[in-house]
């Protein structure tokens, strides 16, 4: 298990993460894109990309700040960076929370990662320092309100209801992550405003996919606490993989605003 306050899927398998990562990114980068439109990203701009995984959000931010623009993509492991050659691109190995950051930057965005963190938080606050006066933030991080089966018309249903509910505990008391931090940020951040973006969708999907795939990368952390059996747990892929189940998945909350 990772220790608090380190990112739980870290030493998960690369094959593995990359295809979960790349899934990530062929759901929600639409979004995320819309978002950072709707901020008006401008050609010339210089952005802070932190937690960049495998590469997407960086292309989508050097798409729109042009050749005299500069994208600085951060992550603690680059493993998944490495084909990323750009040349308004530069790829970081660092880790926010404890390295120091350059400032200057028109726009900082980071997308499921703070969510991974013990202190948020500071690290927010480091980053809004890191932007010039009038600079923009995009964090989008996940929240489970609402997170599980739509109905009890499942047969998995309960178990899968079940099962969402000790990840929830579990991680909260373990510091897995922080299944709540998306409001929270939205709430906590003086003058940032904060949209839902979230969907139903049917088992076997590919938004299904990517809830089992990343539910079963904490399955051993979640049994071993003892709050749900193996058996229990089986029943939330059994739904995930049911066609004719509805799934309300985790929300991706994104936090806007300017800096003073």
């Amino acid at each position: 298990m990772a220790a608090r306050g380190e990112y739980v899927l870290a030493d998960a398998e690369f094959d593995a993460e990359l295809e979960r990562i790349r899934l990530l990114e062929r759901l929600y980068d639409p979004t995320t894109a819309r978002r950072l439109d709707a901020l008006r990203v401008e050609p010339g701009w210089r952005c802070l990309e932190v937690g960049a995984g495998a590469g997407s959000v960086a292309h989508l931010l050097a798409d729109r700040v042009g050749p005299n623009g500069y994208v600085v993509a951060v992550d603690m492991n680059t493993r998944f960076l490495q084909d990323l050659d750009r040349p308004n691109i530069e790829v970081r190995r660092s880790d926010v929370r404890t390295d120091p950051l350059d400032g200057g930057y028109d726009l900082v965005h980071t997308r499921f990662v703070l969510m991974h963190l013990s202190d948020p938080l500071d690290v927010v606050a480091k980053l809004l320092r890191s932007l010039r006066p009038g600079g923009v933030f995009l964090f989008e991080e996940g929240d489970f309100t609402g997170t599980g089966p739509v109905d009890g018309s499942s047969p998995h249903a309960h178990g899968a209801r079940e099962t969402i509910d000790a990840v929830v505990q579990v991680s909260i008391s373990d510091g897995l992550f922080d299944p709540f931090l998306g409001r929270k940020l939205a709430a906590g951040i003086d003058g940032a405003m904060g949209d839902f973006a979230s969907e139903i969708f049917r088992g076997g999907s590919a938004s299904a996919t990517w809830h089992r795939r990343s539910f079963d990368s904490i399955r051993d952390a979640i049994v071993a606490s003892g709050t749900v059996s193996d058996e229990v747990y089986d029943e939330l892929g059994l739904m995930l993989d049911d066609a004719s189940a509805a799934f309300i998945g985790v929300a991706r909350v994104g936090v806007s605003g300017r800096a003073a």
